[in-house]
């Protein structure tokens, strides 16, 4: 929501017409590359093989369990049946209630199956027996017992995985870890899906843990990957985690092969970052098979998950930073998504807005959405208000051209600092609620931006009041003068609060506190600011 952030670009860029938010935009490369490579440059799909024998087949496995206790007995036909604890599945979401419905069954998506040899990483696969105009199918595993929503799904394999729940392996008559030893032996897999060869002296499988980092170009150090997702999997054997502040991770689940490891960007301090995947799943970027104790790495900017990275430490520092401080943190499950052909950024809140305030820029976006020519986006979102909202963003995030010369994955502070700067717009959000945000982001529709200033309108008001309190915290994060980012018509008051900040006049949480659904203009916030601080009424009066 600056003028770099021009919200007439999120609709555009929403419908997914390519048009440049500036003329200086640099298109976002597409190119293979290996699964070896983590950080190499990203391309346009995964590239799949051949289906393998899944070895936790309920049928291989009992194969498996069969023969172990005929080693032990020396008898045939004596042994119990296995029962599945887990299904394989997929499902074929049609539109975003759907696809709602998926993200709430807390379940981990795959957009690839998960029993097929993958020949190059990628940053999505596409079901070719699919539309490209549909999402593709979503593979994952649930319980036997799973309630299925209606949605389209199909049950591919029932599936025994040993130990996946506890005491279950205390009603086998063999050791869980030579049945799945030897299941895998008999599916009979390519030489990277093998076990890897250890004494069992030491313990069967190893929980993989590492270290994530993301280089911070700006400053050419490694910074720590925090608070996000780290997921493996060993075809339907599935875990995850999340790293810590120092970047470092252990998944819970013992592996006895090398399993494939993806960086999931669903930060465990409660916001997604939406990108290969839009809308669908949080963005992820796939490492590959690695070994079975442990990887680690760092994500650099040549890595097409380098902009997830940077988008994912500046949002964990803020809501780190709003704990320390007292102010309220955006509103849970915030859908951030990332734009990397975009210049503009802004923070509309529609995930949190729709359905509770109908203001006129509610019609005029789902019209947009849902005529004219038929895109991937719009052809999935519904034109109910409450449906489309769980299709739609609450911040976006353009990544392209944010520093001058520099191509679009570099430039980290500046990226960080344009993400605290719609995260404060999404705490103020939370603080002054629907009835300010409709009225300010209906004001920035309707003029492309911020306007010349010259209306008087609540619209323009709260406009001012929300651009000077996000550029002012910007600054102040940034390390520089107001006049370094902006010099819109709310200049003054972005001034004034950069120096009741800047010069300890006032705290940030003091000054927060005041923003709430009454205050709709700089001038209501000072008059605020007084009655609450009246000791510090000459400085407030000099600067606001």
């Amino acid at each position: 929501m600056t003028n770099r952030r021009n919200y007439l670009c999120f609709i555009t860029a929403l419908c997914l017409v390519v048009i440049s938010c500036n003329k200086n935009d640099v298109a976002y490369p597409s190119e293979l590359y290996s699964s070896k490579d983590s950080n190499a440059s990203p391309k346009e799909t995964m590239v799949i093989g051949k289906k393998l024998s899944n070895p936790y087949s309920i049928s291989n496995m009992q194969a498996a369990y069969d023969s172990l206790v005929f080693m032990m007995s020396g008898e045939h036909g004596a042994t119990e049946q296995l029962e599945p604890n887990c299904l394989y599945v997929r499902f074929l979401p049609r539109d975003s209630a759907e696809i709602a419905i998926l993200q709430d069954m807390d379940v981990e998506l795959f957009d690839y199956p998960l029993d097929y040899e993958i020949e190059f990483e990628g940053d999505t696969y596409h079901d070719p027996d699919v539309p490209e105009d549909q999402v593709t199918w979503q593979y994952t595993t649930v319980s036997p017992d799973f309630v299925f929503p209606s949605i389209e799904y199909q049950i591919l394999e029932q599936c025994y995985i040993p130990g996946l729940s506890e005491g279950q392996s205390s009603d086998l008559k063999v050791d869980p870890d030579e049945l799945e030893l030897l299941a895998i032996q008999i599916a009979d897999l390519p030489e990277k899906y093998q076990p890897i060869t250890e004494s069992k002296i030491f313990g069967y499988g190893k929980k993989p843990e590492g270290t994530i980092k993301v280089k911070n170009d700006d400053a050419s150090v490694e910074e720590a990957l925090r608070g996000v997702k780290i997921r493996c999997h060993y075809f339907v054997n599935i875990s995850s985690c999340y790293t810590d502040e120092t970047g470092h991770y252990k998944i819970k689940n013992r592996y006895v092969c090398n399993p494939h490891y993806a960086i999931v960007f669903n930060n465990v301090r409660g916001f997604v970052i939406w990108g290969n995947y839009a809308f669908i799943a949080a963005a992820s970027l796939n490492l590959g098979y690695n070994s079975n104790s442990g990887f680690s790495t760092t994500v650099q900017p040549s890595s097409s998950g380098w902009k997830w990275a940077v988008i994912n430490n500046a949002a964990y520092d803020y809501y780190k930073q709003c704990a320390i401080e007292g102010i309220k943190t955006p509103p849970y499950d915030l859908r951030i998504w990332c734009w990397p052909d975009a210049a503009s950024s802004s923070a509309p809140m529609l995930h949190h807005l729709f359905g509770v305030n109908n203001t006129g820029f509610t019609s005029q976006l789902i019209s947009i959405l849902i005529s004219g020519t038929v895109t991937p986006a719009a052809a999935i979102i519904s034109a109910a208000g409450m449906v489309v909202s769980m299709g739609l963003p609450d911040i976006t995030i353009g990544m392209s051209s944010a520093v001058v010369d520099k191509s679009p994955n570099h430039g980290y502070l500046e990226h960080y600092h344009v993400v605290w700067h719609e995260l404060t717009h999404a705490s103020h959000f939370r603080q002054a609620g629907e009835l300010v945000w409709g009225p300010y982001i209906n004001y920035i529709v309707t003029h492309n931006g911020y306007g010349d200033g010259s209306e008087t309108s609540v619209g323009r008001n709260i406009c001012g009041l929300g651009e000077s309190w996000a550029y002012a915290n910007e600054s102040i994060k940034a390390g520089c003068n107001p006049s370094e980012l902006t010099n819109g018509w709310f200049f003054s008051g972005c001034v004034g609060i950069y120096n009741l900040l800047n010069n300890g006049i006032l705290t940030r949480k003091q000054m927060y506190d005041c923003l709430t659904s009454d205050v709709k203009s700089i001038s209501a916030f000072k008059a605020k600011l007084i009655n609450k601080y009246p000791s510090k009424t000459p400085e407030i009066n000099a600067q606001l």
